[in-house]
């Protein structure tokens, strides 16, 4: 113990006497441990740790799955999960929910949009979830004459009611009609498909247990003791067989998928998390050879002092101690540094929330990080310190070479090799990052059939108990969207069912005299004349929805390009008529595809929006696109004041440019954080490479002055020296980038799914790195061969 006393002791006082080298040190491990550590924190939550209930592992997430479909899970209708629900042995809680809807809060203060999820009985009992304020929902508040009642997020209720103690029992207007407020969740509630602020009982009805056609609802489930997956999934298979028999037309080809609910959240986020993680694993590694390349110049800058320590007793396994116990001391004080960037970082780096995390869920580093960080700088400081401290303390003084002679080989082939590595694992980063920038790139620049230039949105949501009647809600629109017209400076406005980035649902289109199979299906769209010409989307053939389709005429209909190709093979639209919703509507245009970043365009089918049959719930709810002549942020107040006009109590949701509302949806967001972070840690690790380099040429400068001095003075010119030490440090480069290069090849393959337009292999990413790298690596050769070529030889042949 006293021995150990002592090593810290004489560490730290070597510390303070060359303070330049601790710091250093300190700083590099303190970037790399850092990065590590705020990368863990997303990780751990997303996929480690994503689940805050009690034994999460026997919390099942229950889908349909149609195999002749393709591989995606799809929702269960009510029919089927309640069937799943009465007839399975496996489960001791089986509970449902619906991942959309809203409502909007009217009343105190402005009026805002909520996102709302409806949850069956059983789920939050299946997820042992507990009220933190209030109570959960009653077994009588889930039947149809139940009172209307509300549990609100831990986020709603600080945000919006200051965090109210007394919250529960509070009426709330909501969708314009009254709920009562029962309680708060706990501020880690989570729930898949989404990160709602209200939870609204789910209700069914007597006709649901009929309900076959479509399909909206999740189910989670809670295993009952001793029952495996397996069991619980025969079990559900036999089930769904059953069913398949039973009702063969709505049910053929119908099982069941069950996912362990950890497993379900970043299920599309799984693999890009990963790669981040071992990108910084890989500058973990790099940060860890540039510290052991800096131990190993103290080290034999120091070995007249470690000769004579041996000289009188210290053993080599005394030296090593000595020697590890110092990079320990230096990888803590890293460590700590490290801890602290960390929770800097998070509120530095691009926000993962909303992108691989909930948007309400916190992020910070807490024990788990402290934990992480803590194991991390023990081992940084065994790689880093343990090839330094074995090539010193178990060396000769005849391997380190004769004083002020030239350096030994064996340091300086170490030396170099560590270069080579720390080149290398550099430029696997480089090429990483530099493919998923020119991916982001690929989907920045992508033709998506229309302009996001100078366009403002905005959601309207009507609430039911105001506008129950399809033709009230028609004469709604049509006010707002006149109202909107008339502003200054706007071009052209119109509205959707859905638009970018959200995706139009989907049906079995049948157009008539054709025969179409079942698993073809189309997006169906409802849209207002101005739509068009608002998103610049162009007509194809024919005409489009114009201010003359409307209802008591000829119903008309579009189709875009892909669903030309995909219904109709390619043949002529125009002339074509198409079912929906039980009406027949006449083609009379195909329109240009829209498409998403990064997706192929999806056929769709568009329809006149005054024309519409569908129930008052689909038609109650549209966005606006309004394309104006200058800047688009200049028309949010009027925008504003022109919906309250009509109706105060409506809030004015999502009012933000087409190009805000795209950029913060998937794939971009993720493309560009994960390009982002990317290169962070690149430049990073170039940085690092680079003062490798430097670091190398010039302690052999320091190390051969007598010999270059002896060279100079028997006739070298300053150029032969200058381009011997430059040929060294771009030889040390090239031999990385070649290493790094193969090295790269092989372990891009598990960026193939995060790319998009461009291949892994890309000739002109690799071309690109390579030459940066050689760029970085010159100027870091050339400060140390300008000084050894300016070397005055009397000077250098008195250098000891």
């Amino acid at each position: 113990m006293n021995s150990l006393i002592q090593d810290l002791s004489y560490a730290l006082r070597l510390a303070c006497r060359f303070p330049a080298f601790t710091l250093a040190v300190v700083l590099t491990l303190g970037l790399g441990l850092g990065a590590a550590t705020s990368v863990f924190t997303v990780v751990d939550a997303a996929l480690l740790h994503p689940v805050p209930y009690p034994d999460p592992d026997r919390i099942i997430t229950v889908l349909g799955a149609r195999p002749e479909r393709g591989p995606e899970r799809t929702s269960l209708t009510p029919a089927d999960f309640l069937s799943l629900r009465a007839r399975n042995r496996t489960f001791s809680e089986l509970g449902a929910y619906v991942p959309f809807g809203s409502l909007d809060l009217t009343g105190a203060g402005e009026p805002v949009r909520l996102q709302r999820h409806l949850v069956s009985e059983g789920l939050l009992e299946s997820l042992r979830v507990r009220a933190v304020v209030g109570r959960l929902f009653q077994a009588e508040e889930y039947r149809q004459a139940g009172p209307r009642v509300v549990i609100l997020s831990d986020r709603l209720w600080r945000r919006r009611f200051g965090g109210d103690p007394k919250i529960a029992g509070r009426r709330l207007r909501l969708g314009g009609e009254s709920y009562e407020a029962v309680g708060v969740l706990p501020p880690d509630f989570r729930i898949p498909g989404g990160d709602p602020d209200l939870l609204v009982p789910l209700v069914f009805r007597p006709e649901d247990a009929t309900d076959r056609k479509a399909g909206y609802l999740g189910g989670v489930g809670r295993l009952r003791p001793g029952i495996s997956q397996m069991q619980a999934r025969a079990d559900l298979e036999g089930i769904a067989r059953g069913l398949q028999a039973q009702f063969p037309d709505s049910n053929k080809g119908l099982s069941i998928s069950l996912v362990p609910l950890p497993e379900s959240y970043g299920m599309q986020a799984r693999t890009a998390l990963w790669v981040i993680f071992g990108a910084v694993s890989l500058l973990l590694l790099i940060t860890c050879v540039n510290v052991s390349n800096l131990q190993l110049v103290r080290a034999i800058a120091r070995e007249r002092e470690l000769d004579l320590r041996a000289a009188v007793g210290a053993t080599a396994p005394r030296l090593l101690r000595q020697l590890l116990t110092e990079t320990l001391l230096v990888s803590l004080l890293g460590g700590a540094l490290g801890f602290w960037l960390a929770r800097l970082a998070l509120h530095v780096l691009p926000d993962p929330r909303g992108i691989y995390l909930p948007a309400s869920l916190g992020v910070d580093v807490g024990l788990r990080a402290l934990q992480f960080t803590v194991l991390v700088t023990l081992a940084s400081a065994l790689v880093a310190g343990l090839v330094p401290a074995l090539r010193t303390s178990f060396g000769s003084a005849a391997s380190f070479g004769a004083r002020g002679g030239t350096a030994a080989p064996g340091s300086e082939r170490l030396q170099s090799g560590l270069v080579v590595l720390e080149v290398a694992l550099a430029f696997v980063l480089l090429i990483a990052s530099g493919l998923l920038v020119r991916s982001f790139l690929h989907l920045v620049d992508q033709d998506l059939g229309f302009k996001t230039d100078r366009v403002l949105t905005l959601d309207v949501a009507l609430p039911a108990a105001s506008y129950g009647e399809p033709r009230r809600i028609k004469t709604f629109y049509s006010a707002l969207i006149e109202r909107i017209a008339a502003l200054p400076g706007v071009v052209a406005v119109g509205a959707a069912k859905e638009i970018p980035p959200d995706e139009p649902w989907s049906y079995q289109p049948r157009i008539v005299g054709e025969t179409m199979r079942d698993e073809v299906s189309a997006g169906w769209q409802l849209i207002t004349p101005g739509y068009l010409e608002a998103m610049r989307t162009r007509i194809v053939a024919g005409q489009g929805i114009t201010a003359r389709d409307r209802d008591g005429g000829r119903r008309v209909a579009l189709f875009n390009e892909s669903a030309v190709r995909r219904l109709l093979g390619g043949r002529g639209a125009l002339g074509k008529q198409v079912r929906f919703n039980g009406g027949v509507y006449d083609v009379v245009g195909v329109v240009e595809d829209q498409r998403l970043p990064g997706q192929a365009a999806q056929p769709i089918v568009y329809f006149a929006y005054d024309q519409s049959t569908v129930p008052p719930p689909s038609l109650s709810a549209l966005s606006l696109v309004i394309r104006t002549a200058a800047d688009p942020a200049a028309l949010e107040g009027p925008v504003r004041r022109a919906l309250a006009s009509l109706d105060r109590n409506l809030p004015a949701d999502r009012l933000e440019t087409l190009e805000t509302r795209l950029a913060a949806a998937a794939p971009l967001a993720r493309s560009r954080f994960n390009a982002l972070l990317m290169s962070a840690f690149s430049g990073i690790a170039l940085v690092l490479a680079a003062v490798g380099i430097y670091g190398v040429l010039s302690f052999s400068v320091r190390r051969r002055t007598r010999e270059i001095g002896i060279r100079m003075a028997l006739g070298a010119r300053r150029a032969q020296v200058r381009r011997q030490m430059l040929r060294r440090g771009l030889g040390l480069a090239l031999a990385g980038i070649v290493c790094g290069g193969l090295a790269a090849l092989l372990l891009t393959r598990v960026l193939e799914s995060l790319l998009v337009g461009i291949s892994r292999a890309d000739p002109l990413t690799f071309l690109l790195i390579s030459a940066a790298l050689i760029l970085v690596a010159f100027l870091a050769c050339y400060l140390p061969a300008r000084r050894a070529s300016r070397l005055d030889p009397f000077t250098a042949l008195r250098f000891e």
